[in-house]
């Protein structure tokens, strides 16, 4: 069964329980490195130093190994240790049915994100949130509202409350759901005390059982068909039953899907090259047998832990500019910087992966889980308020200007042997007024201004 045009989550059982078997080992360290190598020396991938791609052949050949790469190997199911085949056929019945513009939230605060080629002069859409990253329970709503209150985000992106009413949340038990119905609700508020309560939230990041994360739409849990349900994939090439449970509820109930993969940027697929192909591969096969609307990757670097190196960027610019030059698929990024809160380093890194995103033709930036996403309370909406208006600046750039300020860019910190721990979000604002404070304003400005330095047009 197929729905418009792409593989439903019952045929995906079917074809995972029909699938040959294989050791979940020989999938990591035999077939994805190995299938990756031969695509990359098949179709001639290499990517020089720039970190966007100046040469559109190579993005399209990277494109098509990518193509080929889920052709070849499919996609593993970690709880059968089976793997699902799909064919070139459905690859691009799925690429040509899947939608080219979705909109998410409700009312006057509707988004609707869709497809910009190139590097549009419209800027992608902007998610801030903390993007999974653990906040406590006491600011929790309070967090949201810091991002919500900044005009150029668009859409919210849930962080992880650490406890419910003090006690430390239980997955799978009644804990975890109720956690879930309280952040929801925090939203809420934190939503409705700046005038925009129909802005669409994009989660939950707190549910890890099925059951929680299926139950989401129920009444009073808080979301609705129209927010962004996230199902993540995992590393590499792979699905469970839980992505698949929350795949038939969101067919079931009409919802948004935005799936998320991650690679890992040194790990199972190996260097620059042939993390982009597996990357193009997973980001494919989310649209053919996950069923997302918007898909968002960003690889991280094994060693250190963020989306924002040299080379993750390269990965992630190369992978954009090969999705975008060949379909219409909605294509998002999520930021994993190394930097906490209220550092220059920070601000830079966001700027750095918002300009990738510009100029390689995606369209959603998911932003930021600052100070690696690890780190309790350390996120601030100013940080995504700093990545959405560099988006707006690098929209309509050209690609050759856009790799000189990356260099630049991404040279003022690359060499930092301290990452500075930055500041909890209780300490960059005055919490009675949500205000950042004049330090936070301060570094912001500073930052602001060394981009302007180097030619990037950002606003106030």
């Amino acid at each position: 069964m197929r729905v418009g045009g792409r593989l439903s989550s019952l045929e995906v059982q079917r074809r995972i329980n029909a699938g040959s078997k294989v050791a979940e080992v020989d999938w990591d360290y035999t077939i994805i490195p190995g299938t990756a190598t031969a695509m990359k020396e098949k179709y001639g991938i290499e990517f020089g130093d720039s970190i966007l791609p100046e040469d559109l052949d190579l993005a399209d050949r990277l494109f098509d190994a990518g193509v080929e790469m889920l052709q070849t190997v499919g996609i593993y199911c970690m709880d059968t240790g089976t793997v699902m085949k799909v064919t070139e056929d459905e690859i691009w019945d799925a690429i040509e049915c899947s939608p080219k513009s979705i909109t998410v939230g409700r009312g006057v605060d509707a988004v609707t994100v869709s497809a910009r080629h190139g590097n549009a002069r419209k800027r992608p859409v902007v998610n801030g949130g903390p993007t999974a990253a653990t906040v406590s329970e006491k600011n929790y709503s309070k967090m949201m509202e810091s991002y919500a209150q900044e005009s150029i985000i668009d859409t919210l992106y849930c962080g992880v409350s650490n406890t419910y009413k003090g006690v430390t949340v239980q997955p799978g038990g009644p804990s975890e759901m109720y956690n879930i119905m309280s952040e929801m609700k925090a939203i809420e508020v934190a939503k409705a005390n700046v005038g925009r309560p129909g802005m669409a939230v994009f989660g939950p990041e707190s549910a890890i059982s099925t059951t929680s994360r299926i139950s989401v739409n129920l009444p009073n849990m808080g979301m609705s068909p129209t927010d962004g349900h996230d199902i993540p994939l995992m590393n590499e090439m792979k699905i469970n039953r839980t992505g698949m449970m929350m795949q038939a509820a969101c067919e079931i109930s009409g919802s948004v899907i935005m799936t998320e993969a991650l690679p890992i940027f040194g790990g199972y697929a190996g260097g620059p090259e042939e993390t982009a192909i597996c990357d193009v591969a997973v980001s494919i096969a989310a649209f053919v047998a996950c069923g997302a609307h918007i898909h968002v990757d960003g690889p991280i670097h094994l060693k250190h832990g963020t989306s924002t190196t040299r080379g993750t960027l390269q990965v992630l610019a190369h992978v954009g500019t090969a999705i975008d030059r060949n379909t219409d698929l909605l294509l998002g990024s999520m930021y994993y910087v190394g930097a906490g809160p209220c550092t220059e380093m920070c601000f830079l890194e966001n700027a750095a992966q918002a300009i990738c995103d510009a100029a390689s033709g995606r369209e959603f930036s998911a932003m930021s889980a600052s100070a690696k996403g690890s780190a309790l309370d350390k996120t601030t909406g100013m940080e995504a308020r700093f990545a959405g208006k560099t988006l707006q600046a690098a929209s309509g750039m050209r690609v050759e200007d856009a790799n000189y300020l990356l260099d630049s860019i991404v040279g003022l910190y690359e060499g930092n042997q301290t990452i500075p721990d930055g500041y909890r979000f209780q300490d960059c604002y005055d919490l009675n007024t949500l205000e950042p404070t004049n330090f936070h304003q301060e570094i912001y400005s500073l930052t602001a201004d060394k981009l302007r330095s180097l030619g990037l047009d950002i606003r106030d």
